[in-house]
């Protein structure tokens, strides 16, 4: 009897100790949603107020869209917009 008492108390321990886990998990990835959809509303505010007709470099519109670029091999860049897209770009020096 004491057998199955105690079978049964860590069966329902393991099991209250499985849904915490999956409720940190889905409080962290409710964040990160959160975090991404409000990157991506900066970037459309930002996106707002530039005038599409300036030709020329931007050096306030490119450090707040941009998080980081990192030079990669094969004359490749990867950049990371503050959205959290990332894209990768060949840079051609013969063209």
């Amino acid at each position: 009897m004491a057998e199955d008492f105690d079978d049964e108390y860590k069966r329902i321990s393991d099991e209250i100790n499985e849904l915490k886990k999956a409720k940190i998990r889905h409080i962290q990835e409710k964040k990160q949603n959160e975090m991404y959809e409000e990157r991506l509303m900066e970037a459309d505010s930002t996106l707002k107020t530039v005038n599409p007709q300036v030709r020329e470099f931007d050096e306030d519109l490119v450090r707040r869209l941009i998080e980081t670029i990192k030079v990669g091999k094969e004359e490749r860049l990867e950049i990371q917009f503050e959205s959290g897209i990332v894209m990768e770009q060949i840079v051609d020096y013969y063209g």
